[in-house]
């Protein structure tokens, strides 16, 4: 009987069923922006695309921009958490930094239209891959593995631009020359940990 449930478990009920319903949401916008793409993501497009009323999409979103806005959110978490799992398994600092690569490459390769709406544009601050991948080479600092002078955050500087280098370029290319591309730019970063240290203070 529903009266026999705490408040407190009915709210937790609630807010698992708002937030399905804002999940639910934001996988139609990313279907429409990938099959239709970004100009085209419009809050009625959104609706069909979910079966639910144009109010119903306002009711979690109240604009395009704040639907951007969370499918941005929502992929920043799910680097955070993928990359977070591939450094996890890393066997060390090469096979690290290969893995961030693979798997951030891997993640939008194949969807550069939604990696160029939602990843390129300036106003996003920083990527989810980037909080592990720092923790990363931190974690290699301490135990010697990475020289404790070189400048952590230049090296984390150039692994995104790296990665992000590598899905626009790699779109075209063929399974072979991803690889052979993807093992240069861990061989580059590995040369950069020796040529970009800490600035030596006076």
């Amino acid at each position: 009987m529903l009266s026999d449930v705490p408040e407190s478990e009915r709210a937790q009920r609630r807010e698992r069923r708002r937030e399905g319903r804002r999940e639910r949401l934001l996988g139609a916008a990313l279907a429409v922006l990938r099959r239709d793409g970004r100009r085209q993501l419009t809050v009625a497009a959104v609706a069909e695309q979910a079966d639910v009323s144009k109010p119903a999409v306002y009711y979690y979103f109240s604009s395009k921009a704040e639907l951007l806005s969370g499918l941005r959110a929502h992929l920043v978490e799910r680097e955070r958490v993928l990359v977070r799992h591939a450094l996890g398994e890393a066997s060390g600092l090469h096979d690290g930094l290969r893995r961030y690569l693979a798997t951030y490459v891997q993640m939008y390769v194949d969807d550069v239209d939604v990696f160029c709406t939602l990843v390129c544009p300036a106003e996003r601050v920083t990527s989810g891959a980037v909080v592990p991948l720092r923790n990363s080479l931190k974690a290699a600092q301490r135990v010697g593995e990475l020289a404790s002078d070189v400048d952590v955050e230049v090296l984390v500087d150039m692994a995104v631009a790296l990665a992000h280098g590598l899905v626009i370029r790699l779109t075209s290319e063929s399974s072979e020359r991803r690889r052979v591309l993807m093992d240069a730019g861990v061989a580059a970063l590995h040369a950069a940990m020796s040529s970009h240290r800490s600035p030596v203070r006076q």
